[in-house]
């Protein structure tokens, strides 16, 4: 159910969290990643990297920011331990 609606609300740079804001945080969209379809898994990849690829900073990977934009929402979390979550695709088959 998840993997079908994720990609109706997916934003420029990912899924946002929750209706309040647009913001999303990296960690949990590979952990969604990883018990998602292929799909899905693979859209919040593709999202992560264009994010990487496409907004100019020069901190290390950030776990929030706003998946419309792509900016950082006033406060600048980078090299946090939680994208540790990015192994969580490692974690499964």
């Amino acid at each position: 159910m998840q993997s079908a609606f994720y990609p109706t609300v997916v934003e420029t740079y990912g899924v946002p969290l929750d209706t309040r804001h647009g913001y999303t945080k990296g960690d949990w969209e590979l952990f969604v990643a990883a018990v998602a379809s292929s799909s899905t898994r693979d859209m919040f990849i593709k999202d992560l990297a264009t994010w990487i690829n496409d907004t100019p900073t020069n901190r290390p990977l950030t776990d929030l920011y706003d998946a419309a934009s792509g900016d950082y929402p006033g406060i600048t979390f980078a090299n946090r331990p939680v994208m540790g979550g990015a192994f969580a695709l490692l974690a499964l088959p």
